[in-house]
């Protein structure tokens, strides 16, 4: 996952938000996503497990961990991260991101990231 300086993912720090509004929320929403994502037990379950997000066209890889959360693997490879497949992972992650609009000026990462309307969770 992306991080700040400050310890924030890309996405907290792009919807100014802070580790003490999205940690206690970890069982049921993401506090960002990557080329590499890595989801709670309850995340999982919220996107369906890992045979939907196998199938689902967004993740080369889906690793299940003893705990049931899963590691999601966008591409082979970061330089295949393109525009596109990273679209693709926030269509099939929207469901579990924070709510928010980007506040202008909080990262410099936001390239690697896609803003949704509330209507298109």
């Amino acid at each position: 996952m992306d991080e700040t300086p400050s310890q924030r993912t890309a996405l907290e720090a792009s919807l100014g938000l802070f580790q003490d509004e999205t940690v206690p929320e970890l069982d049921t929403t993401l506090r960002g996503y990557s080329w590499t994502t890595v989801c709670s037990p309850g995340v999982a379950s919220r996107l369906g497990g890992p045979a939907a997000l196998s199938t689902s066209g967004a993740f080369t890889t889906v690793t299940e961990l003893t705990d049931g959360g899963l590691v999601l693997q966008a591409t082979e490879d970061f330089r295949g991260y393109t525009p596109h497949r990273i679209a693709m992972v926030y269509r099939q992650l929207r469901a579990v991101l924070p709510p928010g609009e980007p506040v202008g000026g909080l990262s410099n990462m936001t390239p690697s990231l896609v803003f949704g309307s509330p209507e298109a969770r």
